[in-house]
Formats: structure tokens, C-alpha cells, sequence
């Protein structure tokens, strides 16, 4: 898919161009693979995780929150392109700078929806209603779509001492709510102070979560080994991740 050379944004001043950034091409990422069957991938960390222990504090952790927001975040990308529902887009961009005396190309991602979504999964909808929203815009970037799903589930301009891990538990909070067999006990210490977090899944649902969870993630491992331009857009997803994440982290 082409695209009219455009202009997306100028800024110039007596008639002196200081910066100017194209756009020059549109594409659509192609990404051939069989369906699986996978259903509330939103329970990633659940399924991966269904005794997951936590505090109310950060202190003595062993558990990498941000990885668990990255590999969740894509892998529920990765099921509505599973499910047909949205594409990938590359789109490439040249940046000039005083009067095309310095230039560079940009490339980047957005998606495009091409079907209705029927996953009732909470985050897939979450993250499909979100890019529809972002769509809206004339010129949009990748960063748009992941500082506007951010918003959503941990607020904006919220800052937190491990937004990660803010983000995780969010998403644990809601399904624990949504479904009776997905429990959080909590128990305080201290006056409150400290919080102990056990999460508890019934077992008979476990193997389930597992299985389709390994269906996806054995989809996304090889497109990942044979897609160089799959490959690509990972590594622009979590650089925005953790960009996104970073800039709502509380200075040390």
C-alpha cells in the first residue's frame, strides 16, 4: 500500500525551514501464518504465573514486572493480528533539518483495523477500541497507541514508583473481579503497612491457560526467528514500552 508524499509536520520561521518530517511511504507488514486458537491472552501473566506472590512494596522482589507489561502488550497485539482484525502498517518518513541540510529516514509502525472485534477478552478489547481511537488522528506513530493504552489502565499522568509493576497488577485486579476462579489474598502487617499478595487460580484452569498461551507464544517465537520486519516492530513496541513506562516513574 502506497501513499501521496505528505507533510506532517513544518516549522519554519522567516521563511527559513527548520525542520520539516515527510511522509513517504505506507506498507503493510506482511506476516504469513495458520491461525491458533487462543482465547483472554490478557491472562498472560496469570496463566504464566497462577501462584505469582507479591507486596505492596518493592523491597526484596525478584520478579521482572516490565518484561511481564512487554510480553503481554505484544502478545495480545499479536492475537488480534491472529484473529484478523488489524494489520501492521510500516511507514517511513524523511526528517530535514535547516533546509534539507541534514536529513534522515524514520521508520515506524501503526496499525490498521479490518474487521470487528468478537474476542470478549477485557485487555484485546482494551487495545482495540484503543486503536481505533488513535486512528482518528491524521498522523500517528507507534508511541501514540502505547501512551494512549497506558492512559487507560494506569492512568494519566499518574506517577508511580514501578509502573510495571502498577500495570500488572491492574490487569490481575480486573480479571481477579471478572472471573470467581482467579482470587487475590491479602493479608497486612503492621498496621497496613505492609501488604502480602498470594494469587490464587483454580486448577482445573490452569492447563487451559497454559496450552493456548503456548500456542501464541510459539507463533510469536517463530515469526519472530523468520520475519525480519515482525522482528523489527517488537523491538519498536518495547523501546516504546519501556519509554512509556520510564517517563511515568517517579525521579530517585
Amino acid at each position: 500500500m502506497g501513499t501521496k508524499e505528505t507533510i506532517i509536520k513544518s516549522i519554519s520561521w522567516f521563511g527559513v525551514n527548520f525542520y520539516e518530517r515527510r511522509r513517504l511511504s505506507e506498507k503493510k507488514l506482511n506476516l504469513e501464518f495458520d491461525s491458533v486458537h487462543c482465547e483472554d491472552i490478557g491472562l498472560y501473566v496469570i496463566g504464566k504465573y497462577p501462584r505469582l506472590k507479591y507486596r505492596n512494596t518493592s523491597y526484596s522482589e525478584n520478579f521482572n514486572w516490565q518484561w511481564q507489561v512487554i510480553e503481554t502488550l505484544r502478545l495480545t497485539i499479536l492475537n488480534l493480528l491472529n484473529n484478523r482484525v488489524i494489520e501492521i502498517i510500516m511507514v517511513e518518513d524523511k526528517i530535514s533539518y535547516l533546509y534539507n541540510s541534514f536529513q534522515k529516514s524514520n521508520y515506524d509502525f501503526i496499525f490498521r483495523v479490518t474487521d470487528l472485534q468478537n474476542d470478549k477478552d477485557w485487555l484485546s478489547q482494551l487495545i482495540y477500541r484503543t486503536i481505533n481511537e488513535v486512528n482518528v488522528k491524521k498522523h500517528r506513530d507507534l508511541n501514540d497507541y502505547i501512551n494512549a493504552i497506558m492512559d487507560k489502565i494506569i492512568y494519566e499522568h499518574g506517577v508511580y514508583n514501578n509502573p510495571s509493576k502498577t500495570f500488572v497488577i491492574q490487569i490481575l485486579k480486573h480479571y481477579s473481579k471478572a472471573f470467581p476462579w482467579i482470587h487475590i489474598d491479602t493479608k497486612s502487617k503492621f498496621l497496613g503497612l505492609l501488604e502480602n499478595h498470594n494469587l490464587k487460580v483454580a486448577e482445573v484452569y490452569i492447563p487451559r491457560l497454559s496450552m493456548q498461551h503456548k500456542s501464541l507464544t510459539d507463533l510469536d517465537n517463530n515469526l519472530l526467528r523468520v520475519n525480519k520486519g515482525y522482528a523489527h516492530f517488537t523491538n519498536c513496541l518495547k523501546f516504546e514500552i519501556e519509554k512509556e513506562l520510564g517517563r511515568r516513574k517517579t525521579s530517585d
